[in-house]
């Protein structure tokens, strides 16, 4: 006799019912507009133009405090040293 244990693997596969509704086709397709290259340029420029002026201006970086730099350079000559001693005596060993 088989039993079989309540685990979400042997439980059977809901699908659920497709709700598929009527599509309607277009009326028509989209014709693509060409333009010439002069047009094209001058329509990129007047873009870019309207970009710079919508956005806004960028921020100068703010410089790192002394503090951090101090930490970094101490943490630096820090692990140089120790290591530095640590390859040493690691090189020496016979």
């Amino acid at each position: 006799m088989v039993v079989m244990i309540e685990n979400s693997a042997n439980l059977p596969m809901k699908n659920p019912e497709l709700n598929v509704g009527v599509l309607t086709p277009p009326n028509s397709f989209h014709k693509p507009v060409l333009y010439s290259d002069k047009d094209a340029t001058d329509s990129f420029k007047k873009m870019g133009d309207d970009v710079r002026k919508n956005s806004k201006p960028f921020e100068k970086q703010k410089k790192t405090p002394i503090g951090v730099k101090l930490f970094y350079w101490t943490v630096g000559i820090t692990t140089a040293v120790l290591g530095g001693k640590k390859l040493h005596a690691f090189i020496k060993k016979p």
